[in-house]
């Protein structure tokens, strides 16, 4: 009961509350000598702890419990879920690369026991993983696999959906679809507010302006505010209608033909589709394998062949030629 309680307030990014019960369930399990009560208190208490920025206590209890699930003499559907988790982890970790290892091992967990609620929300942090990398289409059908999932099963919770949404809204955000990015953008934030649900925490909400920063750019504030109204006032279902009708028009979608006259390099030109993505130069290293050192500079070299005065510009640059 204790563990239901903690996950209830997870749900509700209340990491606040949810972990002095989630400490009680553990010690309890232990006390107990309960293998799964062990594992899933382990697993719930390594989520809170991420939620609060305590990466490397996360990391320390989502492994402790993988272990716990696979020690079972049958497959588990949770193994995928904390899998996840510690993919989440390693991505706010830097690690890009093991968290894409990660959430395709969650994956095939999931899939290989016919839990299709973790196999959706794996799609998802691939989806996000496939956007890291400038992948656009890939992401929008991933995303849009995941959103089929939730509509198909009826499984509307607010906070995947939602995640669904905001994830959605950063690839409409780099893929000229301004006015699609705010619209989910607003959805997003509408299935947060009618379900009562805490805002993320201070790191995940750099993130997601980050990522939104390309539509802001793209549209007067007047303009992404009445987009982004109009998103608040659809219905969860009309909501997942757009949002499948924006993820099929950018898997589907085939990349208009880059301006061969801006002098860039192939390197920068990769470097540029991150930048227009939203992501801080130590993102583009992990992704991109090269050192900070290296994408500064060629970053300096961008703006300077480009001549515009700054990185705003230089990714409006890129999404109106094509090359985002």
């Amino acid at each position: 009961l204790l563990g239901a309680i903690g996950q209830y307030a997870l749900w509700r990014d209340d990491a606040i509350r949810a972990e002095p019960l989630l400490e009680e369930a553990l010690a309890l399990a232990r006390e107990a000598g309960t293998p799964v009560a062990l594992a899933l208190a382990q697993s719930l208490l390594g989520a809170a702890a991420a939620a609060r920025g305590d990466l490397d206590r996360a990391e320390a209890l989502g492994e402790a419990a993988v272990a716990g699930w696979r020690a079972r003499a049958e497959p588990d559907w949770r193994t995928g879920v904390t899998l996840g988790l510690l993919g989440y982890v390693a991505v706010l970790k830097g690690d890009h690369d093991r968290a894409e290892a990660l959430f395709t091992e969650s994956l095939a967990e999931a899939r290989a026991v016919g839990a299709d609620l973790a196999a959706a929300e794996a799609l998802e942090h691939l989806a996000d993983r496939a956007r890291v990398r400038g992948d656009h289409r890939r992401a929008a059908a991933l995303i849009a696999e995941g959103l089929r999932f939730y509509r198909d099963h009826a499984l509307l919770d607010p906070l995947p959906v939602a995640l669904s949404f905001k994830s959605l809204a950063a690839v409409a955000a780099v893929t000229g679809r301004p006015a699609d990015a705010a619209r989910l953008f607003g959805a997003a934030e509408a299935q947060r507010e009618r379900h009562g649900i805490e805002s993320p925490p201070e790191i995940e909400q750099r993130r997601v302006e980050r990522d939104i920063a390309p539509a802001r750019a793209q549209l007067s504030a007047a303009a992404f505010a009445t987009a982004g109204a109009a998103g608040r006032a659809l219905a969860v279902d009309q909501a997942i209608a757009e949002a499948l009708a924006v993820a099929d028009a950018v898997a589907t979608a085939g990349r208009p033909a880059p301006v061969a006259d801006h002098g860039l390099t192939p390197r920068e030109v990769e470097v540029l589709i991150q930048v227009a993505a939203g992501h801080s130069n130590r993102a583009i290293a992990h992704g991109l394998h090269l050192s900070e050192r290296t994408v500064e500079n060629h970053v300096l070299h961008i703006l300077t062949k480009l001549d515009v005065p700054s990185r705003t510009a230089a990714a409006g640059w890129a999404i109106r030629r094509g090359l985002a």
